[in-house]
Parts: C-alpha cells; structure tokens; sequence
C-alpha cells in the first residue's frame, strides 16, 4: 500500500512538472509579446524541474530498492506523467486563455490627468453598448477643418487607448478616435470576439453621426488583434480604407497555433477570432505593414487574410521590422500615407 501510495504521489509531482515545462515554453514563445513572459518562462521552467525530479524519484525508488525493474514502474516513472502532463496543460490552457489572448490595461487616475493636461483639445466620450459604456477621446485634426476625416484606431491585446496618442502625429490631418474595448481602461465590462465586435460598430456609428467627421473618410487603422476587429468592421460598415498593421487570418487557428504548436488551439479557444470570411466582404481598400521578423504573427498570416481580401489590397514589408519596430518606422508611415492620399482620404 506505501509503495502504491508514493508512486501515485510521484507520477503526480511528476505530471504537474512536466505541466510547469509545458507552459514554459509556451512562455518562452509568447516573450516576444511581452518581456514578463521571460520570467515566467524561467520560474515554470525551474519549478517543473524540481517537481519532476522529486516526483520521478518517488515513482520509481520503491522498485528500484527492491531491484524490480519491470514495465509498470517504467510505465509509472516515464509514459504516464507526459499523458497526464498534456491533458493538464489542455485543462489549464483552457481555463486561462482569456488572460493569455486579453491583456487589458487600466487607466490610471495619473494618465488620466496627464492626457487631459497634454491634449486639452481632446473631447472626452461615452459610448454605450447594451449594458457596457465605452470610454476615450477624440483628437480633432490638427488643421481645423471640418468635417474633417476620421482613423478609428484598434489596438493590440496589452494596450491602453491613451497610450497612442502619439499616433496623431503621423496623420494629423485627420481627427483620431482612441477607444477603449470593453474591460479595458475605464470602459466597462469583458473582453471577448463577440463584444469587441459588437463595440466595432458602435464606434463606427457614433463617430459618423459627429458633425465634425466626413462620413466618407472614415478610416480603420488597427494592430495585432485589433486588425480583426478592423476586418470585421470592413465587412459591416462603408470605411474608406482600412489600415493593418500585422493583420491575421486566425487566431486560435492560426496565430496560437504558430506560437503553442502542442496544443489544438482550434478546439479549445473559445474566441477563434477567424475573420477570412469577414475579409471576403470587406468593403474598403486594404493597406498591410508588416514586419520580415515578426515573431508574434508570422507574414504568411498577413499574406492569407489579403488574399482573402475582396476588394484591393496590398502589403508592405518592413525589413528586420518585428511586432512592435514596425510602428517606429518612416517607412510604414510613408507607406500609410500615400495609400490615404491615393484614395483622397487625407
């Protein structure tokens, strides 16, 4: 009964090690998101390495000092815990996506009053969505002109709408509008597919019955998981151009997939976010930037979701760009640019 009793113990110790390992790599993978998931990487990596140590030692010690070397304590010691390690990382993948896809930031009372001390021409908005109320601003263009063309920016998955208001600067003949998703920032409520979506359209709606917005410039300008949602938008709304910067043709089909190879993504991910069949309707002009070395979203998710594209499109390629270099670039803004000159937008 002890020996049964320790190698149960083992090949669990064993197991949650092994689980440990898993989702350090899958850290390891998603670093180039975010440097804290380097330190997760090597807190799980060590903790794991411990755990199955002990746990190996437990499984397989019983047998040893006794001097029986046969299949089940093999079994026990080496097959079992990888088995049990990979439904484990299924059911905690499962459980914590949301926190991996959905990284919402706050709006601190300090950013707050910075934004409104900084850009006092910033018009503060409410925007409800059924029960939820989105918060942000809108920049007025730095020309005056009214009615005046609109970029709806969506951002990626750890951002804060206030934290891109330097963008204004690389178009600011355009007004800009900075809106929080849903649970982000001061906005209310959860992020998921459905609700960014939804809340998609109801910027849209707002900000093209403005009397200071020329409904027929409305422009969607998104990054990362914002192109989705930018995507989406296309296919429901009359924008003048669309604007994406790492744009992909799936999530939970794609994107994770590329980054967590040993898990399937397609069957666990609640929000699949796969917007092929939005680009098939688009109906606005589609500019990409993308960068040669994106390590978050790889060029042939780009690639797939333009040949998607139902109306015309074109990709720019950033040389040496990664996820987050491409924004610093002059020549993804010179780019931006004239493609909205070109279509008379700005």
């Amino acid at each position: 009964m002890n020996r049964r009793l320790w190698t149960a113990v083992g090949v669990v110790l064993s197991s949650l090690g092994l689980t440990c390992e898993l989702f350090a790599l899958t850290f390891l993978r998603l670093s180039p998101l975010s440097a804290s998931f380097q330190q997760r990487a090597i807190t799980s990596a060590a903790l794991g390495g411990v755990l199955f140590a002990a746990g190996t030692a437990l499984a397989l010690l019983p047998f040893l000092r006794r001097g029986r070397a046969h299949r089940r304590p093999i079994f026990h010691g080496v097959a079992l815990p990888p088995l049990l390690a990979w439904c484990l990382f299924c059911g905690a993948f499962y459980l914590l996506q949301d926190r991996l896809l959905f990284n919402p930031r706050d709006l601190s009372g300090v950013r707050y009053t910075a934004v409104a001390r900084d850009y006092p021409a910033a018009e503060e908005v409410h925007i409800e969505v059924g029960t939820d109320v989105l918060h942000g601003w809108l920049l007025p263009p730095s020309t005056g002109v009214k009615p005046a063309p609109l970029i709806l920016l969506f951002y990626g998955q750890g951002g804060e709408a206030s934290r891109y208001f330097r963008l204004a600067e690389k178009v600011p003949e355009a007004a800009w509008a900075f809106i929080h998703y849903r649970g982000y920032g001061w906005s209310t409520g959860s992020p998921s597919e459905k609700g960014l979506f939804a809340d998609s359209l109801a910027v849209y709606d707002r900000f093209a019955a403005h009397p200071a917005i020329d409904t027929e410039r409305i422009v969607a300008l998104a990054g990362s998981l914002g192109t989705g949602i930018a995507t989406y938008l296309s296919a429901h709304r009359p924008l003048a151009a669309v604007v994406l910067f790492s744009p992909y043709d799936s999530i939970a089909g794609g994107v994770a997939r590329d980054l967590i190879p040993l898990l399937p993504t397609t069957l666990l991910m609640r929000n699949q976010f796969d917007v092929r069949k939005y680009a098939q309707k688009a109906k606005a002009p589609a500019l990409a930037i993308v960068g040669e070395a994106d390590a978050v979203i790889q060029m042939q998710r780009s690639q797939v979701l333009l040949e998607h594209w139902a109306q015309a499109r074109e990709m720019v390629v950033i040389p040496g760009g990664t996820h987050y270099s491409i924004y610093e670039e002059d020549i993804s803004w010179e780019a931006v640019r004239e493609f909205l000159a070109k279509l008379d937008i700005i």
